[in-house]
C-alpha cells in the first residue's frame, strides 16, 4: 500500500499560529501536524482513504474537513468542507470561520430585573396585603379569623377524619 503526504497552508495572524494544530482522522490511523511559522503543514505517510481534518486553535475555530485520497489514481486528493460538502482546492487553504469566544459577557445592572426576582414580589405582595388590610372591615375582619382558627381545629383527612366520623356512626346507632 502507497502512502502519501497531505498538506496545505492555514492563513491566520501569524502571531497566533503557535497556538494551531491539524489532525486527520480515518479508518487507516489518525495524524497529527504541527503547523510552520509561515502556516503551512504537512501530514506524511497517510495512506488511501477518507479523513476528517480538523484544526485546533485557541483563539479560531475552523470547520472540519473531509479529504479522501485515491488509491486507484495515483493518490488523488478531494477535499470537501464536512457539513456543506462544498469542493475545497488542493493543496488546502484553510481560514477561520470566525474567532473564538470563551466567555460570556455578563449583563449589566437595570432596576427592571428588580421588579421580575421573585423574593421581591413575593415582599411587594406582602406589602400590599398589610396596607389593604387597614381597609378591611373590623367585624368581617373578626369573621375570617374565627373561620381561620374553627378550620385549624377540625381534624384534616386521614386516621382522624375516619375516627370521627367511626364515632358518629356508633352514636347514630
Amino acid at each position: 500500500v502507497s502512502t502519501q503526504s497531505t498538506g496545505g497552508r492555514i492563513t491566520v495572524d501569524l502571531q497566533n499560529i503557535s497556538s494551531l494544530r491539524v489532525s486527520a482522522y480515518g479508518n487507516a490511523g489518525s495524524f497529527q501536524s504541527v503547523v510552520r511559522a509561515d502556516g503551512s503543514f504537512v501530514i506524511a505517510d497517510m495512506a488511501p482513504g477518507a479523513y476528517i481534518f480538523s484544526v485546533t486553535s485557541t483563539h479560531y475555530v475552523f470547520e472540519d474537513l473531509r479529504v479522501d485520497i485515491s488509491g486507484r489514481r495515483n493518490g488523488l486528493v478531494k477535499a470537501r468542507i464536512a457539513q456543506s460538502n462544498t469542493p475545497v482546492a488542493y493543496p488546502l487553504e484553510l481560514r477561520p470561520t470566525k474567532l473564538a469566544h470563551y466567555f460570556i459577557e455578563r449583563e449589566p445592572f437595570r432596576i427592571s430585573s428588580l421588579f421580575k426576582n421573585p423574593m421581591v414580589i413575593m415582599l411587594g405582595m406582602t406589602g400590599l396585603m398589610l396596607l389593604i388590610s387597614k381597609y378591611i372591615d373590623p367585624e368581617a375582619m373578626q369573621q375570617m379569623i374565627d373561620e381561620q382558627e374553627k378550620a385549624q381545629q377540625q381534624p384534616s383527612g386521614g386516621a382522624g377524619q375516619r375516627a370521627v366520623t367511626a364515632a358518629s356512626h356508633q352514636k347514630r346507632d
